[in-house]
């Protein structure tokens, strides 16, 4: 069938003097063909000999005159289930209720797009395809053929009598610069009518459906009277981190919040990107009188209400310092803990994910051990890791797991859901709660024997398990020297599990916290402590802090516990890492360790040396000459 595809260039990309084995094409859609205009409903199928991935220009997401940020969240909360699993789009310009275009990726190889006309449409789609894989073992020594080959495109509707056709069009192959490709790969045109929200990828929509359906907690910022901090891990076009924080800014001012602070966490800046977009956008969200935070992928992260990162899964087991690791479910527990211990209280993180092959790289490869092969009823038949079986749902389904794991050990009050969207991938949104450090309830929660039956007035000792609680806050803490040996049972019980029961003790909390703090502060000195090491240098404290962000405190509360505690205080709103109010805050946590003492140049901080405390603790690991340098410091 002539004339449905009436611009159709095919590229084999170069970079410098190599040919990559790659395919690459710009697409355009006749959609105003009298096929079109008669059938009203269309249908191309665009399938390919391997996996690629689509991009689109001019469109919009349906949804006329919508105003305000509520019936936005509203349209991406309901619109991808009305639609039968479509993401629904109309060219911008026109009317969604004479022209509309569904577009869903039916497989890794194949997409299919529904086109409605009930009117004449005057417009032509732009599409952009890229392969997610090497081509080298589909080619068999014609790799030209197989480019030019590579894309075929069908079109079914009443007058094909719903049967498939094939599209005829005009093929030839050119070269492309790498760079070159980059550029063409995005189309982000300046909107028709600035109402409208322009999409390239289906990545945009998923995120802000994520944002919408669970929405970020802006009341407890603005009971605080603080800026919202955000950080947006990645870019690379700038298209999905322009749209969401746009998307972001409405929903904090519609919520009465007016100052708002970015963070970047980002590699390099390329594909289409400048310097100038970047401030764009930064102004844009900060205002004018922001500033610029471009961070690369330290370990140290930012303190923010909301981390929103999208497509970087695929990345994380690339990074060097997993490069001598087996590829398993502990890497990526480790990058979700990092996230997550970087969250404020309340705070959340939009993990937002394609499908395990697209071309954003592949998330689990063969060779990754899954977390489920820990449980006894593993099947490796059933629950192995090649690349093709694990689809949208086993992607969820391993991150939900590990989620798990992770509330279990290591960070109890995260409430974490998902949403797939078949082929094109899904999110993962993970809540911290309100308390940053709740202990895990089957360990550390008081197990009280028949304490249902147990009289006001009884007496529980400790043999019978650890203490904590706080009656008024129900904010759970850990620590048994804190308490007396034998308490009255006077307060509320609380079942744990079938069998057995927590008692809320009234403790001050804030006393409490410091206790856990202390002792968490001791076993990080201790990796000093364990050896002839005897002064301590600054930058080798500054890692205090994400130690105890690991073991769920935040900056928040420890500015809040140790302000005016030695010499910190706060100056700036911000504390940033290796700053000298940073080192204050971190010589007002080690005060009262006796291991380790600090040292100053007037009063300024210097270094921080190991006490003969610390020394006749280990002394059988140190060596004379330490021991003595450490007693004279």
């Amino acid at each position: 069938m002539k004339g449905l595809v009436t611009y159709l260039r095919s590229f084999e990309t170069r970079d410098g003097n190599k040919i990559k084995a790659e395919f690459f094409c710009e697409l355009e859609l006749n959609l105003e063909h009298r096929k079109i205009k008669k059938d009203e409903k269309a249908t191309f199928t665009i399938s390919g000999i391997g996996s690629f991935e689509m991009y689109f220009s001019g469109l919009v997401v349906q949804g006329e005159n919508i105003r305000g940020i509520a019936q936005k969240e509203n349209l991406f909360s309901r619109k991808y289930d009305e639609n039968e699993s479509y993401f629904p789009f109309t060219l911008d310009g026109a009317s969604d209720s004479k022209f509309n275009i569904l577009i869903k990726k039916i497989d890794a190889c194949t997409y299919e797009i529904k086109v409605n006309s009930y009117r004449n449409c005057k417009g032509k789609l732009k599409l952009r395809l890229e392969s997610a894989e090497s081509i080298t073992h589909h080619h068999r020594g014609n790799k030209k053929r197989l480019i030019e080959e590579y894309i075929q495109i069908r079109y079914s509707g009443k007058s094909t009598k719903y049967k498939e056709v094939v599209c005829i069009v005009d093929r030839d192959i050119e070269h492309i610069e790498m760079w070159k490709k980059q550029e063409k790969r995005i189309d982000f045109s300046p909107l028709n009518n600035e109402d409208r929200l322009m999409m390239v990828h289906t990545k945009q929509f998923m995120t802000l459906a994520a944002i919408s359906k669970h929405k970020p907690s802006y009341s407890a910022i603005r009971k605080a009277n603080r800026e919202l901090t955000v950080t947006y891990v990645g870019p690379d076009d700038f298209t999905n981190m322009e749209t969401s924080l746009n998307f972001v800014k409405e929903q904090a001012i519609s919520a009465g919040i007016q100052d708002r602070r970015l963070y970047v966490r980002a590699d390099i800046l390329g594909e289409k990107i400048t310097h100038r977009k970047l401030d764009q956008i930064f102004e844009k969200f900060e205002g004018p009188n922001g500033t610029d935070a471009i961070l690369q992928h330290q370990p140290s992260w930012d303190e923010s209400d909301i981390i929103i990162d999208t497509f970087t899964i695929n990345c994380w087991k690339e990074a060097p310092e997993y490069e001598h690791e087996d590829n398993t479910w502990e890497i990526y527990a480790k990058e979700i803990s990092r996230r997550i211990s970087a969250l404020k209280p309340n705070g959340a993180l939009y993990l937002v994910f394609p499908n395990n092959i697209s071309g954003f790289w592949d998330i689990f490869t063969g060779d990754y051990e899954t977390i489920f092969s820990r449980n006894d009823d593993y099947n490796s038949e059933s629950s192995a890791s090649p690349m093709s079986s694990w689809r949208t749902d086993r992607v969820l389904k391993e991150l939900q797991q590990i989620c798990t794991e992770l509330k279990d050990t290591k960070f109890p009050n995260i409430t974490f859901k998902g949403e797939e969207f078949d082929f094109d991938g899904g999110y993962i949104v993970i809540r911290r709660g309100g308390s940053s450090h709740i202990p895990k309830k089957a360990e550390n929660y008081a197990r009280v024997s028949a304490a249902n039956t147990l009289q006001a007035g009884g007496k529980v000792t400790p043999l019978q398990g650890q203490w904590m609680g706080n009656k008024e806050s129900d904010i759970f803490i850990e620590g048994t020297d804190i308490l007396p040996a034998e308490i009255t049972a006077n307060y509320r019980f609380s079942e744990v599990g079938k069998r057995g029961f927590s008692v809320n003790v009234p403790i001050n909390r804030e006393i409490a916290a410091k206790k856990n703090i202390q002792n968490y502060a001791k076993d990080f000195v201790s990796r000093f402590t364990n050896g002839d090491k005897y002064k301590v240098s600054l930058s080798e404290m500054d890692e205090l802090i994400d130690f105890l962000k690991a073991k769920g405190y935040s900056l928040t509360e420890l500015i809040q516990f140790y302000e005016g505690i030695n010499r910190f205080s706060i100056t700036t709103s911000v504390l940033k890492h290796r700053s000298v109010e940073m080192r204050e805050l971190i010589a007002a946590i080690v005060m009262a360790l006796d291991e380790i003492q600090e040292r100053r140049k007037g009063d300024v901080l210097s270094h921080y040396v190991i006490t003969s405390d610390g020394v006749e603790l280990y002394s059988f690991m140190l060596n004379p000459t330490a021991t003595a340098a450490a007693a004279a410091a």
